[in-house]
């Protein structure tokens, strides 16, 4: 078996300034876990999964309420949580 057997020939990616929002929106669409992360010059420069997000929110590192999740989905960069 070869790569191109199993790969996704057109995946869907993101920008690596989109919001968390963005991302969770396109991978619920789309069905995925995981999103290729893409420069302004469309160069892959990461990948992001749906774990990054998910400890985005929970981070320890974050002491807020549970109201404040809306500001950080909406606020978090791509680029600030992805795999590089």
């Amino acid at each position: 078996m070869n790569v191109i057997d199993i790969m996704t020939r057109s995946p869907k990616t993101i920008r690596h300034d989109a919001t968390l929002r963005e991302a969770l929106e396109l991978m619920e669409e789309v069905g995925c876990r995981h999103l290729p992360v893409l420069s302004h010059e469309k160069h892959l420069v990461g990948i992001i999964s749906d774990r990054d997000c998910r400890l985005a929110l929970n981070s320890p590192h974050i002491m807020r309420e549970r109201w404040q999740d809306e500001a950080i989905i909406n606020q978090t960069r791509v680029a600030s949580i992805m795999s590089p």
